[in-house]
């Protein structure tokens, strides 16, 4: 069950079947939104989620664990100097906050554990962490759990012509090649035993992700979620949270979602893997997420971001 641990308010969250009787049940999308404050959108309170969150891509669960004991800011300031630090415009620096943000939405929202912390593991360039923009294990009240592997992406615009990049990115995240790459990254790492603290069942995680399981059996429990950081004009020109401006906002969102999903379940048919064969087998298994999160201004954020954590890194 989702925690009620977010700042932010959740507009809709929703089967797109209930809207396209063609669309899969296990296709969704969330539609979120900051708060307002004096007629403003709360920029710096957006910030300080970030910041509260690095440390969840950025630092090891090992790191987490001793840092917050020990220091906590300790923590926030070695997270920031994790992050891309570069005169170039944006240059990667707007995906990493929507990376940041769906890991901290990831934990906030559906309670789950990050058992590959992406940013961390790609500061070395011979690492193998490249790939799913986050991962994650969740957990159900049963002791049953689930794999979540993300694409989260900070856009200027979510107009349809937009969305095909993403589409294709999803699938190829999709592959046989690309799901059991994921799989190995997390028996390769010791956050996951961090994480869990639960030996019989990180024994059970480990089995269903091994080479000698069957990706049939992983595609069974496979979530991604897909995160759309995205400027919007709508929230530009708002000043409140008001039922106006959701329903305004459910209307665009809900067209965005049913543009990606059509779009993908589509091109998902004449999608050619790394082998040639065409399709993503039992495609109809997996469970999709697709969270839309505006902003009104994408590079405010991007600067005050960056130059709210070199100043901690310092």
């Amino acid at each position: 069950m989702p925690l009620p641990l977010l700042e932010f308010d959740v507009i809709i969250d929703s089967s797109l079947q209930e809207i396209d009787e063609t669309l899969s049940p296990r296709q969704h999308f969330i539609s979120m939104s900051n708060t307002f404050e004096s007629g403003k959108w709360r920029e710096s309170s957006f910030i300080d989620f970030l910041m509260n969150n690095l440390m969840l891509t950025a630092l090891s669960a090992e790191e987490r664990n001793k840092m917050v004991a020990d220091n906590p800011f300790s923590a926030v300031k070695e997270a920031a100097k994790n992050l891309r630090f570069s005169s170039e415009k944006d240059n990667g620096k707007g995906g990493e906050i929507a990376e940041i943000l769906l890991y901290g939405i990831m934990k906030r929202y559906f309670n789950a554990l990050p058992v590959v912390p992406k940013i961390f593991y790609k500061q070395n360039p011979k690492d193998n962490a490249k790939g799913a923009d986050s991962v994650h294990i969740v957990i159900n009240d049963d002791n049953e759990f689930s794999l979540w592997l993300g694409e989260a992406k900070f856009y200027d615009s979510i107009d349809n012509g937009r969305l095909n990049k993403p589409v294709k990115s999803v699938l190829t995240a999709l592959t046989s090649k690309a799901i059991r790459k994921e799989s190995c990254l997390i028996l390769g790492y010791k956050d996951l035993d961090i994480c869990v603290n639960n030996t019989n069942l990180s024994d059970r995680i480990k089995a269903c992700l091994s080479l000698n399981t069957s990706l049939d059996e992983i595609k069974k429990v496979l979530h991604i979620p897909i995160m759309f950081l995205h400027e919007c004009d709508l929230t530009n020109s708002a000043n409140a949270l008001s039922e106006a401006f959701k329903t305004s906002l459910i209307s665009k969102h809900k067209s965005c979602a049913l543009s990606f999903f059509k779009k993908l379940n589509e091109q998902q048919r004449t999608f050619k893997d790394e082998d040639g064969d065409t399709g993503i087998y039992l495609f109809d298994a997996i469970s999709f997420h697709l969270i839309l999160f505006p902003v009104p201004n994408k590079e405010s954020i991007i600067t005050k971001f960056y130059e709210k954590a070199n100043s901690i890194k310092q």
